[in-house]
């Protein structure tokens, strides 16, 4: 099932999908860059003013958000649907990211957003001003998250944030 909601400045993507497995333990740490280390405190902060638990970074999520900032930077669209070719959803680019077959179901988000300048609270104001991003960002369903951003010379930038929900027998 999939739910789509726009907002005006911003999109969301709330959608189910069918998963085997989350990210392996094993996986490498994710460094985040400094701005995307910022925008998961603001998110948590926000979260956190409303009793909502806090996220967990996410290193799959991350490289997904990674990739489709710099994927519309790059080519010059600014859509959760990239063109072809590829993956062209926020559940094909995480299921591909994962690389297994489809049998669970855990809730994928993503928001995304652009600027001018690398000014990361401002783009999150932007966010929260937008009543379907805010709900990604406060939704108690949610436990992770990934953030990427991608910035050109000039100093435009393409933020996106992707959060995900447990697995049902991770709960």
């Amino acid at each position: 099932m999939k739910l789509v909601r726009q907002g005006s400045l911003l999109c969301i993507l709330v959608a189910w999908v069918v998963l085997a497995a989350r990210a392996p333990a094993s996986s490498p740490a994710t460094v985040l860059t400094a701005d995307e280390a910022l925008v998961l405190r603001i998110v948590n902060g926000e979260r956190s003013e409303r009793g909502v638990r806090a996220l967990v970074l996410d290193p799959v999520l991350t490289k997904v958000a990674r990739e489709h900032s710099a994927d519309m930077a790059d080519r010059g669209y600014f859509s959760h649907l990239a063109p072809a070719p590829g993956p062209r959803t926020p559940l094909d680019r995480y299921v591909c990211a994962l690389e297994i077959a489809p049998e669970k179901i855990p809730l994928i988000g993503e928001n995304i957003g652009r600027a001018g300048q690398p000014v990361m609270a401002v783009i999150h104001k932007r966010m929260m001003a937008s009543a379907e991003h805010r709900a990604n960002i406060l939704d108690g369903e949610y436990t992770r998250m990934g953030v990427g951003i991608y910035a050109l010379p000039d100093g435009r930038v393409w933020l996106t944030e992707m959060f995900g929900a447990d697995l049902p027998e991770t709960r």
